[in-house]
């Protein structure tokens, strides 16, 4: 018999995409599953969508709590859950009928710890533009996967939703709580728990894009991702990696870190906020003193962003690294 998969769906106020969101997965093609909705204090009709399928379907579980955020949800979900697997599922997203098959057969045929599988991005209106894996892979050790989480072409590898997890890998690892980018705080802790990670090339995850999400409200999710990445630095020292591989992450690491300043530069500059600016602006200067005194080689554009990040916000290539950053950016938020 199949294994037990939990698939969890945080929810907060969203009563206009929750039934697609929950439909798409009763309706999967993979039957042995328990759904487990977690309803973090809506005050719209969400809440009483959730008790809805509750009764119509005995596979759904129910949880209503007090407001506390989407990564308290999803550890909720985890703690409540009885799947040998885990799948999170935005409750603003929906999936493909074959995306628990497709991943279950995956980790099975493959003896994989956890599966991932291309995305599909659907714009506001509808409009559908698919994501992939940048390398036509099937296989990748943890260790490897790593390095994916500060490249910003392998933006499939952050998110924690459009993957398939064995449960053990979340026995010591949970997502924090008060923190904006949570996937990143947590992919690279999962990677390094997984022996070996399976890649679906379909892309089967549904990943709606709206102008009034997470991303869209915040000019300071920046602060986040530095956060994140500075631990992500911490954290690879003590992996165990070679000095040389170290390095070369750190390397990406900072890249990665100032691109996200660009981009939070250009959107605070974009709705007039002057002080947020101001303090993208230390921040930038405060790597560049980093860059000189440690004699870091990174790209042309990037130093003279954080030379001269005044000067840069008027640049036409502010546009063109907000385009580059953009996918990494809603991936981890």
């Amino acid at each position: 018999m199949d294994a037990l998969i939990s698939v969890i769906i945080p929810v907060f106020n969203m009563e206009r995409y929750l039934k697609r969101s929950i439909d798409s997965v009763l309706e999967s093609s993979y039957k042995n599953m328990e759904l487990i909705l977690v309803d973090d204090g809506s005050t719209d009709r969400s809440g009483d969508i959730c008790d809805f399928y509750k009764k119509l379907d005995n596979r759904v579980i129910v949880i209503h709590q007090e407001n506390r955020g989407l990564s308290n949800a999803r550890n909720r979900g985890i703690d409540e859950s009885s799947g040998e697997y885990i799948a999170f599922v935005d409750a603003d997203d929906y999936i493909d009928r074959n995306f628990l098959s497709a991943l279950y057969n995956s980790c099975q045929e493959a003896q994989s710890d956890l599966a991932i599988c291309g995305i599909k991005k659907v714009l506001f209106r509808g409009v559908r533009r698919a994501t992939s894996i940048k390398k036509p892979i099937e296989l990748i050790s943890g260790r490897d996967a790593i390095g994916e989480v500060v490249d910003l072409d392998a933006g499939t590898y952050i998110p924690s939703w459009n993957k398939l997890y064995k449960r053990s890998l979340f026995e010591n690892i949970r997502f924090p709580e008060g923190k904006l980018s949570e996937d990143l705080y947590v992919s690279y802790k999962i990677f390094n728990e997984s022996k070996v990670i399976s890649y679906v090339s379909e892309k089967l995850y549904f990943y709606v894009q709206r102008p009034n999400s997470i991303i869209h409200g915040h000019d300071d999710i920046s602060e986040f991702n530095l956060e994140a990445l500075n631990q992500f630095d911490g954290f690879i020292s003590e992996t165990g990696l070679s000095e040389e591989r170290i390095n070369n992450l750190r390397d990406l690491s900072l890249e990665t870190r100032i691109r996200c300043l660009a981009d939070d530069y250009y959107r605070a500059g974009r709705n007039k906020n002057h002080d947020r600016q101001g303090i993208i602006h230390l921040n930038a200067q405060t790597i560049y003193k980093e860059v000189l005194e440690k004699e870091l080689e990174i790209a042309p554009e990037l130093m003279e962003f954080i030379k001269y990040p005044n000067k840069y916000y008027s640049h036409k290539k502010i546009f063109e690294m907000a385009r580059t950053i953009k996918f990494f950016l809603v991936s981890i938020v």
